[in-house]
């Protein structure tokens, strides 16, 4: 959990400050030997809003990307592109996501550089996010299977005001 300026931080991590807006939550569990990983962000004022819409936009677009045989640079490419037409390029810092199973991070990597393609019955993280240094950062964290029609796993609601 990260909030305020620390929350423009990926993987901050936590400490006893006070929680400030937004606050970023990723967590996940595990089931029979099986990972999961979500992340929500709570948000309150109309600068997070909008940049919170920016990465739903960008999430949207990329899980309606996802089946079997794409390759996974591509899912990036999808949700990159759309952070990049709101002018927060530079504010994506790391990849879109990545597979999860026994382990909370495995292969595909849903980013720029993975050749790998996307196969039925892979469960991947779509999570991309928006980071202004100093100031707060957001993602949106979901888990997709990867079938003809993907289906989202996790059921949180995205939109989480305070």
């Amino acid at each position: 959990m990260a909030s305020g300026p620390r929350s423009s931080l990926p993987h901050a991590t936590t400490t006893s400050r006070r929680l400030e807006s937004p606050i970023m939550i990723d967590w996940g569990a595990l089931y029979q030997d099986y990972a999961s990983d979500m992340t929500r962000t709570i948000i309150e004022r109309e600068e997070e809003e909008k940049i919170f819409s920016i990465i739903l936009e960008a999430q949207q677009k990329a899980i309606d990307a996802i089946k079997p045989g794409v390759n996974a640079s591509h899912i990036d490419k999808v949700a990159r592109n759309v952070i990049e037409e709101y002018g927060y390029g530079d504010n994506f810092i790391h990849s879109t996501g990545h597979g999860v199973g026994l382990e909370v991070h495995e292969k595909p990597s849903l980013s720029y550089r993975s050749d790998e393609k996307l196969e039925k019955g892979m469960v991947v993280t779509v999570e991309p996010g928006i980071y202004i240094e100093g100031k707060f950062g957001m993602r949106i964290e979901d888990m997709v299977l990867v079938t003809n029609h993907r289906k989202v796993l996790t059921s949180k609601a995205r939109k989480i005001f305070a």
